[in-house]
């Protein structure tokens, strides 16, 4: 058995829950059997729905770049909503979300103030008709409004 395994299991109430299990065996002196075995639970469930979402989200991405005939059809349907909409500074911050930067961080490489940026990121989400960041850089890139770079980050 190994020392730490990850399983899914139910709660009393019946919600889906991952647990990380960790065992632990504490030695018998002058004694093959254990003294004793310690279980350790942890729930792992938000880290498991996320590491399952980068890995559809990656997967997306792989699709979207190796078909470049529907990124450049997508570019050039104008009637979409959003596409028109957005005013150049919100362009920029919607690249400098793409690129994976937090409001502060948006806000000191624009030169503007936090809430600024954050009325900026609110307003892409109203226009774009998203209700995240990362929706609203998935439309950017199925749009054409962003490029993915195949470069590793910083």
């Amino acid at each position: 058995m190994p020392p730490t395994q990850t399983v899914q299991s139910k709660t009393k109430s019946g919600k889906d829950v991952w647990l990380s299990i960790t065992h632990i065996t504490i030695p018998k002196a002058n004694s093959p059997e254990p003294e004793a075995i310690i279980h350790l639970f942890r729930d792992v469930s938000e880290q498991t729905k996320a590491q399952d979402l980068l890995e559809q989200l990656a997967t997306y991405v792989k699709e979207l770049v190796s078909s470049p005939a529907s990124a450049g059809s997508a570019r050039a349907s104008k009637n979409e909503p959003g596409l028109q909409t957005l005013t150049p500074r919100e362009s920029q911050v919607l690249r400098c979300l793409a690129e994976g930067l937090g409001t502060g961080a948006i806000a000191d490489q624009m030169v503007i103030s936090v809430s600024t940026a954050r009325n900026h990121i609110q307003n892409i989400l109203e226009k774009l008709g998203v209700h995240s960041r990362t929706e609203a850089i998935m439309y950017g890139i199925r749009h054409g409004l962003v490029s993915v770079s195949s470069e590793e980050p910083r």
